[in-house]
């Protein structure tokens, strides 16, 4: 299984605020959700707290409150990484995007084999980065669109996910 993350980065690397994202390009959340379709995807509970109908299906939250539960039936919590991973993968997908936030990137970033970054050219002062991707990393593809630009990462050696249960 294909594991991507997909972001989109402001100059100095913020994410967001950690309350919410500091700005709305509607082509960014056109092409993200595009691109998602019915892929499942992963992302912690503060991502998903904010977002108002999250892409995917399932939509696998990681949080580390094991009692929560959801009435969207696409919606499912989970505290380990590996099992959102195999639940991904259950689905008979051949790829998951992982969604953020900030520890949920980090946890994901060695195994995953490629990202799609929306680099977006302002200063938002946001506090949440994305994480340094690594020198193992190559831009395989840059996108321009009227206000952005969409990069494609591709990971040469990404560590085998079976070893995520090791971490």
């Amino acid at each position: 299984m294909e594991i991507d993350l997909i972001a989109a980065v402001d100059r100095d690397g913020a994410i967001g605020t950690g309350e919410d994202v500091p700005w709305e390009y509607p082509e960014d959340i056109t092409q993200y959700r595009d691109r998602i379709g019915d892929a499942p995807t992963i992302m912690g509970r503060r991502t998903f707290d904010q977002m108002s109908d999250p892409p995917g299906d399932p939509v696998i939250v990681l949080t580390r409150t094991p009692s929560l539960e959801s009435t969207d039936p696409r919606v499912q919590f989970v505290t380990d990484p590996t099992v959102a991973i195999d639940d991904a993968a259950a689905t008979g997908a051949d790829r998951v995007f992982i969604n953020g936030g900030e520890a949920v990137y980090r946890i994901y970033v060695p195994y995953a084999t490629g990202a799609y970054v929306s680099e977006i050219p302002e200063r938002s002062g946001g506090n949440v980065s994305f994480p340094y991707l690594g020198a193992g990393w190559d831009v395989t593809e840059t996108i321009e669109y009227d206000r952005f630009d969409l990069v494609r990462y591709r990971n040469r050696d990404p560590v085998p996910v079976s070893s995520l249960a090791d971490d």
